[in-house]
């Protein structure tokens, strides 16, 4: 949340005001000057909340420890039990590369869907330095 508004609060008042004097609406002025300025830092967050999500351990162990019949087992909760009360240390490193792996897919995933989204135009400035489009 922080992040996000030491974003909003780095978008220039010069363009802000100009699409006021332009006779922007408030709506247009968020989603046509403020959240295209503020792209990154959305990428950003949300990469830390999907990442965030798919390591959470503490509350799960802690609250549920797995939960009655695995109810709540979560990856992290599984990899604990497998290596240390189960001595399962193969089994526990495999499941530990599973959870690096998701969150690698996960995250080139939500970014190629958030430039996607906002229209990612670092391929038309190269192209247009190459002699293209």
């Amino acid at each position: 949340m922080l992040m996000m508004y030491s974003a909003i609060k780095g978008v220039p008042n010069e363009l802000l005001e100009a699409a006021c004097i332009d006779g922007a609406s408030y709506l247009q002025t968020c989603f046509l000057v403020t959240i295209p300025m503020i792209k990154d830092m959305i990428i950003v967050c949300v990469t830390f909340a999907i990442v965030g999500s798919l390591k959470v351990f503490d509350l799960v162990y802690v609250m549920t420890n797995g939960g009655p019949l695995h109810a709540t087992e979560v990856p992290g909760t599984l990899m604990y039990s497998a290596i240390f009360q189960k001595n399962q240390y193969g089994y526990g490193s495999a499941i530990a590369v599973f959870i690096v792996l998701e969150c690698v897919l996960f995250t080139f995933a939500s970014r190629w869907l958030m430039n996607r989204a906002f229209g990612d135009d670092r391929e038309t400035k190269t192209s247009r330095r190459k002699g293209g489009r």
